[in-house]
């Protein structure tokens, strides 16, 4: 089991290298991520959070949407099937796309962070706080739980949908349109978007309805947890 599985993340991970649309994403997430980080040295600030959560925004839409494109992508190409028959079994190939897209975008933030926090500190030493302030450090740290969630929640999505489109619209209702679109936030709350928010950004005011941290992240994995095991079930009952 261990070498079918280290098969596939192989082939995973020469499949994300080898597509330039992939590598062009990744880039330009990249790019989003080290101004992320950047300005959550500014989150101690009055005017620090509108900006952190418009890039915090954009990120998880940008990894999300890769994430559905490598979920996706192979049934709207028509290459499913010889991926499925050189991997029988359909749940490896589906842990690989979870440990390959998670473990890129992880490192990214790590470079991100180095960059992000190093270029902040340069350009602007008077209006930033250090990475070791407690509101940066939750930040940085709730950013990695939570987008290694939104991959997981995408590649599951996209492997549900076979259709990037719909892929990529259920992930938007899911992490953007609640956190844009405020109503009835006592049930938002606990979806993947707001969630998100509750968990990087500091605290909201109590009318924002927003969970505590801890709750916040709990969700988040039940939401992945959930999509994975149910994309794992419904992968191996249909049709390619």
């Amino acid at each position: 089991m261990t070498a079918g599985l280290s098969g596939a993340v192989r082939s995973e991970w020469v499949k994300l290298r080898s597509l330039r649309s992939t590598v062009a994403c990744y880039a330009v997430i990249a790019t989003v991520l080290v101004a992320l980080y950047g300005l959550y040295l500014l989150l101690p600030e009055a005017g620090g959070y509108d900006s952190a959560l418009t890039a915090l925004l954009l990120a998880e839409l940008l990894v999300a949407g890769t994430a559905v494109l490598a979920g996706a992508g192979e049934h709207s190409a028509g290459t499913a099937r010889t991926t499925f028959t050189a991997v029988p079994r359909r749940a490896r190939v589906l842990l690989a796309r979870f440990v390959v897209h998670t473990g890129a975008v992880v490192a990214l933030l790590v470079l991100a962070a180095a960059v992000g926090w190093s270029v902040a500190a340069v350009a602007a030493p008077d209006a930033v706080h250090g990475p070791a302030h407690p509101l940066v450090l939750r930040a940085a740290l709730g950013t990695v739980l939570a987008l290694g969630c939104v991959v997981v929640l995408g590649v599951a999505v996209g492997m549900l949908t076979r259709s990037p489109a719909a892929g990529l619209t259920t992930t938007f209702v899911l992490l953007v349109v609640p956190v844009v679109v405020v109503t009835a936030p006592e049930v938002t709350a606990y979806l993947p978007g707001r969630a998100l928010q509750a968990l990087v950004l500091p605290p909201a005011p109590p009318e924002a309805h927003l969970l505590p941290p801890w709750a916040a992240g709990l969700v988040l994995v039940a939401w992945a947890a959930g999509s994975a095991v149910l994309a794992g079930v419904v992968l191996r009952r249909r049709d390619v």
